[in-house]
């Protein structure tokens, strides 16, 4: 599944994790977007079909967004650590964007997630996809978002989102 190389970008969900307790939390950047949509398998009514970068393949958004920008309490750009597994290889690092819902968002990403059927859904910043992963589990209010450090579109999109270089 291309889903899991290690370019796609994805979603890490938290579990209590502080992950970026360090980072400053801050609302998203003035005239940046950020939505939430579930993806069909198929064109249809109330669909919009858009690329994903990582596959080159067509996704059909369900509209309307899951949530938006709107929706979004605070977001944080930090350097996630991958700890290695061997004493004499250093841990890596990558650059990840922490997602903090308000109630509201929080509650409709929830309700759109749960039960998590292996479905999919796109994460578009600034109008452009940067994620379209499979929900394994289901999503609350904070999450992780995680992807390739040599992506350009990854990287100004979590810039943008952030107003953070």
């Amino acid at each position: 599944m291309q889903w899991l190389k290690l370019w796609a970008v994805f979603v890490i969900l938290l579990s209590g994790c502080g992950g970026s307790s360090s980072s400053k939390r801050v609302p998203v950047a003035s005239g940046a977007t950020i939505e939430f949509y579930a993806v069909s398998s198929a064109a249809g009514p109330g669909t919009r079909a858009v690329v994903d970068p990582s596959t080159k393949s067509t996704l059909h958004l369900v509209l309307p967004a899951i949530t938006d920008t709107a929706d979004v309490a605070t977001v944080s750009k930090f350097d996630m650590e991958h700890p290695s597994s061997s004493s004499h290889v250093p841990s890596t690092f990558e650059p990840a964007l922490e997602v903090i819902l308000n109630p509201t968002g929080a509650s409709k990403m929830k309700a759109a997630t749960t039960p998590p059927v292996h479905s999919r859904i796109a994460i578009l910043i600034n109008g452009k996809v940067v994620s379209a992963p499979s929900i394994m589990g289901t999503i609350g209010g904070t999450f992780i978002l995680t992807g390739d450090s040599h992506s350009p579109l990854y990287l100004k999109s979590i810039s943008a989102v952030t107003g953070m270089p």
